[in-house]
């Protein structure tokens, strides 16, 4: 037997928060004891002695080498696979120039670590706003008119609604032009509403929407409450929060203090900027 050999996968690019299932092809895997990419452990499964498919680990955004492992040794081809997109609330770069004491230490704190965290805070932070914090794109192909002048997109978060179009039961598509969009009002709940040219068709295949949500520039101090979280959830020990030398110790960094009274994490600079901009979306029509 050989050291394995790595010539492609597929695909080649995903989201940094991992999670993607990639197809890797090229030699020696069928007693593969390990896949690796950008140096971070990924699950995998051996289809045969040239095809595994693996799930992404979690990784800062970039291009991360893809290493396949037997017992002869690691394959040393320059294949890479892309991570797109940058944490939405911080980067690792951050979350390490933040707390230099202890999350500077790669080898402790590998970026794997910081950006798994980023995410579950992310998703805490989600649930807290009613919406996701970061600005992103959607393309929702989920929705079928009912004849009247509105629709009620799943997701309440929308701000501005950039296509729309509309395919009949014929398989005809209308997409909808710049006077279509421009009269369209943009309710809380993520309802869409013609104000004069006409209705959401009923009895069509489907309504396509692509729309933005979330906050277009992350407030400072909701950044700040991000890492806040993130270094106390991680870190072994207390360290300094602001120069009059407090430190986050006796605070309960888990969502579980008083959801009732807006009170999930138990500390005014985490809560306060929640509290804030809790179902809070700008440039809503």
């Amino acid at each position: 037997m050989a050291a394995p050999t790595v010539t492609s996968v597929t695909p080649s690019t995903g989201t940094y928060a991992g999670g993607t299932t990639v197809l890797i092809v090229g030699t020696n895997f069928s007693a593969a004891t390990a896949v690796t990419i950008g140096g971070q452990s990924a699950d995998f499964e051996i289809s045969s002695a040239t095809l595994l498919a693996a799930t992404t680990p979690a990784h800062g955004a970039g291009a991360a080498t893809v290493a396949v492992t037997n017992a002869d040794g690691t394959s040393a081809d320059a294949v890479s696979f892309t991570y797109t997109g940058a944490p939405g609330l911080f980067s690792v770069a951050e979350a390490r120039a933040f707390d230099k004491t202890q999350l500077a230490s790669a080898t402790t704190y590998p970026d794997a670590t910081i950006t798994a965290a980023e995410v579950q805070i992310n998703a805490e932070f989600a649930d807290i706003l009613g919406y996701y914090p970061i600005s992103t794109v959607t393309t929702a192909e989920l929705y079928d008119g009912d004849g009247s002048t509105s629709l009620l997109l799943v997701r309440p978060e929308v701000t501005a609604v950039s296509a729309i179009t509309d395919t009949n039961t014929a398989g005809t598509v209308t997409t909808y032009d710049s006077d279509d969009l421009s009269d369209l009002a943009i309710y809380p709940r993520g309802e869409l509403v013609r104000r004069s040219r006409g209705v959401f068709t009923s009895g069509h295949r489907n309504i396509s929407v692509t729309y933005t949500s979330g906050l277009a520039t992350l407030p400072g101090d909701l950044k700040q409450a991000a890492l806040m979280v993130c270094v106390r959830r991680l870190c072994a020990t207390d360290v300094p929060w602001e120069s009059t030398g407090g430190t986050y110790e006796g605070i309960n960094w888990t969502v579980t203090i008083d959801p009732s009274r807006n009170r999930w994490y138990g500390n005014d600079k985490v809560d306060g900027p929640l509290q804030r901009l809790r179902r809070v979306l700008p440039g809503i029509a």
